[in-house]
């Protein structure tokens, strides 16, 4: 198969607040003058991965077919994904024009529209989920104050993490989310059995 990045002619890093994982994204520029970004995608490369044990999530997306299940509602940008040494390289369509800025609000209608493409995207899996990529432990524990003890010194985000917890009771800081998840089975149509949770 030929590389979407043979006929590549320039390329420059994103900067860091166009990225909130800490991988290195690339905006490349092909022969043709298509503008394309890569995402470098290596085993425990970004803070997101080390916090949820993830060895390659965002290729197997592609490599496994599930983007080519995702409603046409939603645009996931995604061209390929292909192997490099030590890692892939995740190739998107480069939709910068289309994303919100930061700190921007939309209105009702644009929430409504974002609630209608969730709602379709569940429905497209909800016969036929795939398999579990990320534990709902990992979900849990990812914005937890453990992760802000292991990147200290890293990213952005790890930092604010930790200063959103240091506001909060000291016993939600040790005992969060252990008490909370007490069980998950991994599929869609499961619940985590949370006080004061109930199933809508």
């Amino acid at each position: 198969m030929t590389s979407l990045l043979v006929d590549v002619v320039e390329r420059a890093p994103l900067a860091a607040s166009d990225g909130r994982s800490g991988s290195l994204l690339e905006r490349v520029v092909l022969a043709g003058g298509e503008t394309l970004v890569v995402k470098h995608v290596l085993d425990g490369g970004d803070w997101i991965m080390r916090a949820t044990h993830d060895h390659g999530r965002a290729a197997e997306l592609w490599s496994s077919g599930l983007l080519a299940r995702v409603p046409a509602v939603i645009d996931h940008a995604v061209l390929g994904a292909e192997q490099v040494s030590g890692g892939w390289v995740v190739i998107m369509r480069d939709v910068s024009a289309a994303l919100l800025p930061d700190h921007a609000r939309i209105g009702r209608a644009d929430s409504r529209r974002v609630l209608e493409a969730a709602a379709a995207l569940h429905a497209s899996f909800w016969d036929d989920p795939p398999r579990p990529l990320c534990s709902m432990v990992d979900r849990y524990r990812f914005l937890s104050p453990a992760t802000t003890r292991r990147e200290a010194g890293g990213d952005e985000v790890p930092r604010l993490i930790g200063r959103g917890w240091s506001g909060s009771p000291s016993w939600s800081r040790t005992r969060w989310p252990a008490r909370c998840c007490r069980s998950w089975s991994g599929r869609s149509r499961s619940w985590p059995r949370c006080r004061g949770f109930r199933r809508p």
